[in-house]
């Protein structure tokens, strides 16, 4: 609940930035001259847009693979055995559509998220003191160990220090250097 409502908070304030975990190279072949065009906030056209062109070569989210899939806000693609062919820029429904970034625009990046851990019962510091008197009761908090997510992300990302963003598809962060 505390994740949902930190969302709503932040929602209608994050720009929104392409971010790559685990990125692999793909070549792409046949694409025509154009850029994608993605609002910086899709319910707020009026803050504008970034542009990103995809080259020869684009990065891509080993995890998001597929026989085909859609470079969100460009195009379609098909893979072949060593590159990516170009499948025209009809959206088509129940294509994947995955985060890239052109191989020439990318930054490095690691995001740190908390690992999940089973939610369990809390354990009430106090329990074992007698009732007649009144005791003030503390929950212990297990703070989660963190997990390191390299990959890469748009470099005007770099310049939201000490803010919240959106990374689209992925999750919201905070930029602290």
């Amino acid at each position: 609940n505390l994740d949902a409502e930190d969302s709503k908070a932040n929602d209608t304030l994050a720009p929104r930035y392409f971010f790559v975990p685990d990125p692999i190279e793909v070549a792409l072949e046949g694409a025509p001259d154009k850029a994608a065009q993605p609002l910086i906030h899709p319910s707020h056209p009026e803050r504008g847009h970034r542009t990103l062109r995809p080259g020869a070569c684009v990065l891509v989210p080993k995890a998001d693979l597929a026989p085909r899939f859609r470079l969100k806000d460009l195009g379609n693609v098909r893979l072949n055995a060593t590159t990516a062919q170009w499948d025209g820029d009809a959206l088509e429904r129940g294509l994947p559509i995955i985060q890239w970034l052109p191989a020439e625009h990318a930054a490095p990046f690691t995001v740190l998220k908390p690992v999940f851990i089973a939610e369990e019962e809390p354990v009430a510091i106090g329990d074992d003191e007698p009732a007649d008197e009144p005791a003030a009761k503390q929950t212990e908090i297990d703070v989660p160990p963190l997990l390191a997510v390299s990959g890469l992300v748009e470099p005007a990302a770099l310049r939201e220090v000490g803010k919240v963003v959106q990374f689209e598809r992925f999750g919201f962060v905070r930029i602290e250097s």
